[in-house]
């Protein structure tokens, strides 16, 4: 028995609902959403377990290396590796080339 003309309308209006919402939460995801907001030193600073593993001797280090030359408001340092978190982009990238000209700077000097 073949479907009615209206079942198969409805299925094809709900596919295409669900295609627009696909779409559109990609979109969103792509272009709008910062998932960096969303990450915390923490863990990393409050030594859970997987973090003492991976960064052991972590502490916070905000007072320390955040200041208006590096403007970050996290940060933690350990005995392998310095995290920082920084409310835009732009200061990441900035203190990422900063970073990376005194890295080469250094391996010339050697």
């Amino acid at each position: 028995m073949p479907m009615p003309r209206v079942l198969l309308r409805r299925l094809a209006v709900g596919a295409g609902v669900i295609g627009a919402v696909a779409v559109a939460g990609f979109v969103w995801a792509m272009f709008f959403y910062d998932g960096r907001q969303d990450i915390d030193l923490a863990p990393w600073a409050e030594g859970e377990r997987y973090s003492s593993e991976l960064m052991p001797g972590a502490r916070w280090a905000t007072g320390e290396l955040c200041d208006s030359d590096l403007p970050c408001f996290q940060a933690v340092a350990s005995e392998t590796l310095t995290m920082y978190r920084f409310d835009h982009r732009q200061d990441a990238v900035a203190a990422a080339e900063r970073f990376g000209a005194a890295t080469a700077d250094d391996a010339l000097r050697r």
